[in-house]
């Protein structure tokens, strides 16, 4: 997307552009858990619209307040589980973002602005945003770039979770069905660790036989 801005006037004018996104959640399986996202400063903040189901309701909740952030926004959006939908300005070092509930739990707006730029007469300028709308698959989003693969929750360990996403994609390249996919990723996994689990096993079943003796 780009917008371009003329000053056709005879006195220098101040031009800000903002563009404006609708989060709506819809009430479908897909959107059990959905938020608004944006990536500043190399940290990912994340904003409920809809939060995942918790133990005891501890769980954060749908944002209820407005958050601003201002400067290095490298891309925000909307998000699923599974799938990402981005904007990414071509500036992010000039760029903010507001994210405003409007039904906590239901809508929300999300907010992409650049500065205000002083405009001379006859003078222009013009402001490019590119657009992400798929799933959350590392090579695609490492293709787009931008810090865009910080979507992907990667949980305590990193390098882990990594490595299983790569297994998940390698092993479907071949079989061309996830399910299939992650039963052989299953498989392999409890044969690599059947050993370690026979061993275990062996040394319940010593201590099973030193119990009794124990307690005379």
């Amino acid at each position: 997307l780009r917008v371009e801005v003329t000053n056709g006037s005879t006195a220098a004018v101040a031009s800000s552009f903002v563009t404006t996104w609708p989060v709506t959640l819809r009430h479908s399986d897909d959107f059990r858990e959905f938020s608004a996202v944006a990536y500043q400063d190399g940290a990912l903040h994340n904003y409920f619209v809809k939060a995942p189901s918790s133990f005891l309701g501890m769980g954060p909740g749908a944002a209820k307040e407005p958050t601003t952030l201002t400067g290095n926004v490298d891309w925000v959006g909307a998000q699923t589980r599974y799938f990402l939908a981005a904007i990414l300005p071509d500036n992010p070092r000039d760029a903010s973002t507001r994210f405003t509930p409007i039904d906590p739990g239901d809508t929300a707006l999300l907010e992409v602005g650049f500065g205000r730029a002083e405009l001379p007469p006859g003078g222009g300028l013009d402001r490019e945003l590119r657009v992400y709308l798929g799933p959350k698959e590392p090579a695609r989003l490492d293709g787009v770039g931008a810090h865009l693969d910080a979507a992907i929750a990667k949980g305590w360990f990193p390098p882990l979770t990594r490595f299983f996403t790569w297994l998940l994609t390698a092993t479907h390249a071949v079989v061309r069905n996830y399910g299939v996919a992650i039963i052989l990723i299953t498989i392999l996994v409890r044969l690599l660790l059947a050993p370690l689990m026979a061993r275990q096993m062996r040394s319940m079943k010593r201590m099973s036989v030193l119990q009794p003796r124990m307690k005379e």
